[in-house]
């Protein structure tokens, strides 16, 4: 993809993209938060200062290109290992496996269930009111994808009794779900861009298993309509009348209206809830989901309270990014948890109920309140820790314990000492961008074989000096030391035969000759302060594309 698609700090994919409204560099929102906490507004590129704004446009136009790459290469893998089956017979089951929260494709779950599909299994599509006519062997049809604004109740499926998958897109009348019942067999529903208020029918669904609803923004509650009590105000229906037994997944994606889950207090089989950004307030409903195995409730601000997870034994995978938790006492209990996200709860003041999830493995806690990791001790398996932006947060020895660590991000916060990290020879990843009371850090050297260590990001710290690696890591590909205002001498790099980046902005470095052997592989190169004129036919004639920077330049700074 386009190089615009990706984060200038993090080069992750831009899926929140923010803007400054000055130049047209973008980052993603969690990165534009950490740098806010630093105090720093301007573009870590060229450096202009402007305001950041949520750029909706650009969010969205990297949202399809990649949605769009991802099903087509799914669709493509699925067809070759089924070719008996009609494109729309996959396209639809990669359809309803698609998460977009996430922008991933579960292939696995997507070849076990084409792996069921009867050999006669055909899919069809309607986009108008007679094209349900036309299709022959009604009998046969396996999966149905129903799209346009004329379908108003989904009465037609009762023409397809053998029918296991249904998408339903575009339907902007479609209020209701009632007549899904008559698809006895029906085991997985999507649901996109439709004009639905609650999702009526599915409890008569005896056999559906997958639930997807996405971008309905009238949507508000699963399961049968809310009764108003005596107060006139709305409550929401228990679900113990029973329905929705047989539910394994339900996804709920950009419903800005959906807050109500009773209903799943009878889904005992429940293994995956994902609902970003609604506005659920009380998690109370999975108290009963005893097989859960992964939630999302990323970006539910009215989420405050985790106790019903006490009894989620089997979970795996929990975020409660942006939520306003502040006690995660409960996690003691889910001692299986193996990815957690608490991304941006910034009453979260200790991580110690973790020290019991001993098989964690990865940890997002930036933008937190913490202001020690001493409960990670005891989380051996942890291989990939984030706790950048947390403002509090002055010691990192706790991560001495953890020698599986591969990839540590500390930006953005309090630490001044990070002479553990040089303990492990397995880091690939090391993010220390914005510890300003950094002045020293030393890569890990493997005496037998070499540091695996990829990409180091030591951005506007107080380091000074990195002679005093004796070599630089072989693996080394990319290094960012914008700001490192004391940084003169880079000869150690000279070794660096793999630097694909390398941001030297912003430094007192006045010959990049040391890069020679790196040439070969730059990509960038970003030296607005650096001056080494006469140099330029040393990279241009190993092809190199350079990145130049001359927006916001001193005065003792040259043009290429």
């Amino acid at each position: 993809m386009h190089r615009s698609f990706f984060c200038y700090v993090c080069c992750e994919p831009l899926f929140r993209a923010m803007s400054d409204g000055v130049c047209d560099h973008h980052v993603r929102e969690a990165c534009c938060l950490k740098m806010s906490v630093s105090g720093t507004a301007t573009c870590p590129l060229c450096g202009w200062n402007g305001p950041w704004s949520t750029d909706g446009a650009h969010s969205e136009c990297v949202r399809d290109a990649i949605e769009v790459r991802l099903k087509e290469n799914a669709i493509a893998l699925l067809r070759d290992a089924y070719p008996a089956l009609s494109s729309d017979c996959v396209g639809d089951v990669v359809g309803s496996c698609f998460d977009r929260s996430c922008l991933t494709v579960d292939l696995h779950q997507a070849q076990q269930y084409l792996a069921a599909v009867p050999p006669d299994g055909v899919g069809a599509v309607c986009t108008s009111l007679g094209a349900p006519d036309t299709i022959p062997n009604k009998a046969a049809v396996f999966s149905l994808r129903v799209e346009g604004p004329w379908l108003t109740s989904c009465d037609l499926v009762r023409r397809f009794l053998k029918l296991q998958v249904l998408v339903l897109c575009d339907c902007a009348d479609l209020v209701s779900l009632r007549g899904v019942e008559c698809a006895p067999l029906l085991e997985r529903l999507t649901v996109e861009r439709c004009g639905l208020a609650d999702t009526l029918g599915i409890d008569a669904c005896p056999c559906l298993k997958f639930l997807q609803l996405r971008e309905c923004p009238r949507l508000s509650h699963l399961g049968w309509s809310q009764i108003p009590n005596s107060q006139s105000s709305l409550q929401e229906s228990s679900g113990q009348d029973g329905g929705c037994a047989a539910l394994r997944s339900v996804s709920v994606f950009r419903c800005p209206a959906f807050r109500g889950i009773g209903v799943l207090s009878a889904s005992p089989h429940l293994r995956e809830f994902r609902a970003q950004c609604a506005r659920i307030s009380s998690l109370a409903a999975l108290r009963e989901c005893r097989r859960l195995e992964l939630l999302d409730v990323g970006g539910c601000q009215q989420v405050c309270c985790i106790e019903a997870l006490r009894s989620a034994k089997a979970l795996r995978y929990l975020d409660l990014s942006n939520t306003a938790v502040s006690d995660i006492g409960a996690l003691s209990q889910c001692t299986a948890l193996e990815r957690v996200n608490l991304n941006g709860c910034l009453r979260l003041r200790s991580l110690d109920s973790l020290e019991c999830c001993t098989e964690l493995r990865e940890l997002q806690a930036s933008r937190t309140s913490i202001e020690t990791l001493i409960g990670l001790r005891l989380c051996r398996a942890l291989k990939k820790v984030d706790v950048s932006g947390c403002a509090a947060l002055r010691d990192a020895a706790a991560l001495t314990h953890l020698s599986q660590l591969t990839h540590v991000d500390l930006s953005f916060t309090a630490v001044d000492d990070v002479s553990s990290l040089a303990y492990y020879s397995g880091l690939e990843s090391v993010r220390l961008r914005g510890c300003r009371h950094v002045r020293d850090y030393s890569p890990p050297h493997n005496l037998e074989d070499a540091p695996p260590l990829r990409s180091l990001d030591l951005t506007n710290t107080s380091v000074c000096s990195i002679s005093e690696w004796g070599r630089c890591p072989p693996r080394l590909e990319m290094l960012r030391m914008n700001g490192c205002t004391e940084l003169s001498d880079i000869s150690v790099l000279q070794s660096a035969s793999r630097l694909r980046v390398v941001d030297l902005d912003n430094t007192s470095v006045r010959s990049v000759s040391p890069l020679r052997l790196a040439a070969p592989e730059l990509e960038e190169l970003h030296t607005n302060d650096v001056t080494y004129q006469s140099e330029v036919p040393l990279f241009q004639t190993t092809g190199v594309q350079r990145q130049h920077n001359v927006v916001n330049a001193g005065a003792s700074s040259r043009s290429l």
